[in-house]
């Protein structure tokens, strides 16, 4: 493993990025299901967890400059 801290935050940036959009995918998709049953609860909590998802993915992403 590396000690250079440019490489360790770019390994930290592409995992939460592939993990963070894993994740909210899967919780919009997930989200169809309660919906068309009725249960609105369940699925706004799903669009909840895929907001949150998405939203700490881009505050990891942008905050180091992975995209500078």
């Amino acid at each position: 493993m590396s000690n250079d801290p440019k490489i360790t935050a770019l390994t930290i940036q592409l995992v939460t990025l592939y993990g963070g959009s894993i994740t909210g995918f899967a919780s919009l998709v997930m989200a169809f299901f309660p919906f068309f049953n009725g249960d609105f609860l369940s699925a706004g909590i799903y669009l909840l967890v895929a907001a949150l998802s998405f939203g700490l993915m881009a505050n990891a992403v942008l905050r180091e400059g992975l995209l500078r």
